[in-house]
């Protein structure tokens, strides 16, 4: 379908009332595309919760709820199961109908999907959009922010924890300051750094992943703090509800293009990597060709002198997708191109389309078990990439 379409259905739901959103990437074991044993994505249980209160009653001993699910991005239908596994302490919707379903197809790893739930008490349904484009995915994410790999998007936010680690902040502990005027991503970026302060004890791999996630709850934090109230509140006319869903949405767009470059400079820093001596960031390489790391620096790309084999270059994309295939043209010198992303698994085909293209993936060391075990091996770590372009050795 079109995005024209996307919008239609966006539009069928805006007037139904309480109706609650939740946006995600699909991940790799939601796909089946790990080969794991459980056929349907993960659902934060704050979510389910929140759409069957019913299974959050420890009285009842419930743990699942059948519900209608049509996916009208492409006419699938199915009668679905919401499952709370007491064991695993997560939740997940199943009976999706096997491999016929698009949800469950390997290739949609990555893909964004909304899932909108409604319906009264005990009638729920559940309406699903997969993106199959990059079209439709900016355009949903213009509706209701970035959506990252690893991060649940739930519209309205109804106050709901998604966090993942421990630097959510309450009202109280935020800085005055920050309620009056928003921090700049900087100044949150500082702030997260001073609450896991003890890097020296972690790989980059894990500083990079613990400390974007830390980041993005401060800012969702302030966020929540600083525009929840004023939501709540209702807005008299339609251009004032735009002027403040605009502000949120743009804030988010720019926190989520920059935040991994940022998090990795920093890493770079204490590796001891100095800029414009060890790696330079978003140089000239060709006419128009600006890769967003390489190494040793841009002298030496330049310099025809300079050993090609040990130049080394460093796209970073949070997600893949159809974006990968930019990388190809980038510092043309370098043969292999080195690709760091955060999403969690990609397709057999695409793999192998990535690396016919020889473009080595990087995959920070906690993501990598969200790949299937034949594409694991020919992964790289942060820590592996950052060790081949160490300072001693070029």
């Amino acid at each position: 379908m079109s995005v024209k379409d996307m919008r239609a259905f966006l539009d069928s739901l805006a007037f139904e009332s309480n109706v609650v959103w939740w946006l995600k990437r699909l991940r790799g074991n939601d796909t089946q595309q790990t080969g794991s044993h459980q056929a349907g994505p993960y659902v934060p249980k704050a979510i389910l919760y929140s759409v069957f209160p019913i299974l959050d009653d420890p009285e009842k001993h419930i743990t699942r709820a059948c519900f209608d699910a049509h996916i009208v991005s492409h006419d699938y239908r199915a009668y679905v199961n919401a499952i709370r596994y007491k064991s695993k302490n997560e939740a997940r919707i199943t009976r999706w109908g096997g491999k016929n379903c698009p949800l469950l197809d390997p290739e949609m790893t990555g893909a964004i999907v909304a899932f909108a739930f409604g319906g009264p008490k005990d009638g729920k349904w559940c309406r699903v959009w997969l993106c199959e484009t990059e079209d439709e995915e900016d355009f949903l994410q213009e509706r209701f922010g970035t959506i990252e790999p690893g991060r649940n998007i739930a519209f309205p936010p109804l106050g709901l924890d998604l966090s993942q680690s421990n630097c959510s902040f309450s009202e109280s502990d935020i800085p005055s300051k920050w309620l009056a005027d928003f921090p700049s991503q900087n100044e949150i970026l500082e702030k997260s750094l001073a609450m896991q302060p003890c890097f020296s004890a972690y790989k980059p791999d894990q500083r990079l992943i613990s400390r974007r996630d830390c980041e993005y709850e401060l800012f969702q934090s302030v966020e929540i703090a600083m525009w929840l109230p004023r939501v709540k509140e209702g807005f008299c006319s339609l251009s004032d509800f735009l002027k403040v869903a605009q502000t949120i949405l743009q804030r988010r767009r720019s926190r989520a293009g920059s935040s991994l470059e940022k998090h990795l400079v920093r890493i770079l820093g204490e590796e001891s990597f100095i800029e414009s001596v060890h790696f330079d960031q978003q140089v000239e390489t060709e006419e128009g060709r600006r890769p967003d790391f390489v190494f040793p620096s841009e002298t030496a790309y330049h310099d025809e002198s300079f050993d090609p084999s040990k130049l080394r270059m460093l796209a970073v994309k949070t997600t893949l997708r159809e974006r990968w295939a930019q990388v190809t043209d980038e510092a043309k010198r370098i043969d292999k191109k080195h690709l760091l992303t955060l999403q969690e698994g990609v397709s057999e085909k695409q793999f192998a389309a990535m690396r016919e293209n020889n473009i080595q993936l990087v995959v920070p060391d906690p993501l990598q078990k969200r790949y299937s075990k034949s594409i694991r091996p020919e992964l790289m770590t942060l820590t592996d990439f950052l060790s081949e372009v160490a300072p001693c050795s070029s």
